[in-house]
């Protein structure tokens, strides 16, 4: 009996000593909401003047889509500067796994930079950046009807972009985003800023 009592007490005091330190580190590198937002869209795209939420209560998502716009960010025009026209564009998708979360990053109308903000994806080839820069060469999104993969149907009209892809799931996740983020960057400047 006693064996059992001291056994209890060593695990006691280990699980409190434990919990103080795992704590202690989740003060140390918590981060606000608005803390982890600002680090997303310095790793999306880094930019001096900040960032302002765009208003995009007037623009309908295009039927069917199968990305969702978690909020669309403007660039500030910094004190002395020419106005950047950076839009970033945070939606979120179902690739191989539920969760892909992007920031695609339009600049001047050319796609700069897609960051992965969080994914479940179990294949890393979809988020290398050869294969992100397949969608870097889109030189002006206000003039494409979409980004399609070589395993999705696309529309024929001549205005659309095949991306070659081998990790179906995870590719047909990202060209929905891109699409999305081109479906509204499109409606909000007008195809001219």
């Amino acid at each position: 009996m006693k064996d059992i009592v001291k056994t209890a007490v060593v695990l006691s005091l280990i699980a409190i000593i434990a919990g103080l330190l795992l704590g202690g580190i989740n003060q140390v590198t918590y981060l606000t909401p608005e803390q982890k937002l600002q680090r997303n869209l310095a790793k999306a795209y880094e930019y001096a003047g900040g960032y302002d939420v765009v208003d995009t209560s007037e623009v309908t998502a295009p039927a069917g889509a199968a990305a969702t716009l978690k909020a669309v960010y403007r660039s500030k025009t910094a004190e002395g500067e020419e106005d950047a026209k950076i839009y970033i564009y945070n939606t979120t998708v179902k690739g191989y796994a539920n969760g892909l979360e992007l920031m695609i990053v339009i600049k001047d109308n050319k796609i700069v930079n897609i960051a992965k903000i969080k994914a479940g994806e179990t294949i890393a080839k979809p988020f290398a950046d050869a294969n992100l820069g397949k969608y870097y060469a889109i030189e002006d999104v206000t003039a494409i009807g979409g980004v399609y993969t070589n395993k999705q149907t696309a529309v024929t009209d001549g205005t659309q972009i095949t991306v070659v892809t081998g990790a179906t799931l995870s590719s047909n996740g990202i060209c929905n985003s891109v699409n999305l983020a081109i479906h509204y960057h499109q409606a909000l400047v007008g195809g001219a800023e």
